[in-house]
């Protein structure tokens, strides 16, 4: 089920976004901040399969919410969004293609993304991970009222915190128009 805000589509992330997807997400400015990166359309398969499988049997109940993010005017694809849902909060995260940036479509799919998971999920708590260096990623994190955590005392546990990263949060959902 595909769900829309002004100017984008969002599509449940399926192998079908594969060939979409792997120009924007193969792309060396795109993943100049992951160690570890998609290189080939068979890695982004591999990495879609793992997750739209979702997390599998663990200690800790979450759920992993992945869309496909579309240019709702002509469905150009411009990256994704994902959350990685636990009891209380979401870790959130967004990729989009350097070819789109810029031009407001990442802040539109946080709004979304946050509206989305409060509205479905009762999510009111939001936790994003970046490293000190991504400062677009820390500029779009501070445009969707995302503010930094020093103290790790006062984190959730986090699933993709690397030492080192900053984390931010998110603790109310405010009313924004999409």
């Amino acid at each position: 089920m595909a769900e829309a805000s002004a100017r984008l589509a969002y599509q449940p992330l399926s192998q079908e976004h594969v060939k979409l997807l792997w120009p924007v997400l193969t792309d060396p400015s795109v993943n100049a901040f992951f160690e570890e990166w998609p290189r080939t359309e068979a890695d982004i398969r591999d990495e879609f399969e793992r997750m739209i499988a979702g997390p599998g049997v663990r200690s800790l109940p979450e759920k992993w919410l992945n869309f496909a993010v579309l240019r709702a005017a002509d469905g150009v694809a411009l990256g994704r969004v994902q959350a990685t849902i636990q009891t209380g909060f979401a870790e959130t995260a967004f990729v989009f293609g350097r070819d789109h940036w810029g031009m407001g479509y990442a802040t539109e799919a946080g709004h979304w993304l946050h509206a989305h998971l409060a509205t479905h999920y009762s999510v009111s708590e939001f936790w994003f991970v970046v490293r000190p260096d991504n400062v677009r990623s820390r500029r779009l994190a501070a445009r969707l009222g995302y503010v930094p955590v020093e103290d790790a005392a006062d984190w959730p546990s986090l699933r993709s915190y690397d030492p080192g990263d900053l984390v931010l949060s998110r603790l109310a959902i405010r009313s924004v128009t999409v």
